[in-house]
């Protein structure tokens, strides 16, 4: 098995598609659906999925968000 950090693995990903959001979750700028109070809703095949936003990462995230849809 090969284990590398969420941290790696964030830096290894293209940062104008993806971004951590939480310490356990990393998600793609095209599958947000929308932003509620502490929560990504990300676009799924079977549906949509709720994921939590971590404090540290809330307002990095807001603004990219608004980088991207200007």
């Amino acid at each position: 098995t090969i284990h590398f950090t969420m941290k790696s693995i964030a830096e290894r990903m293209p940062s104008d598609r993806f971004m951590r959001v939480h310490r356990s979750f990393i998600v793609n700028f095209n599958k947000i659906k929308a932003i509620e109070d502490n929560s990504v809703i990300i676009k799924t095949d079977t549906g949509n999925k709720i994921i939590p936003i971590g404090k540290s990462y809330r307002d990095k995230l807001l603004d990219d968000i608004n980088l991207i849809t200007k």
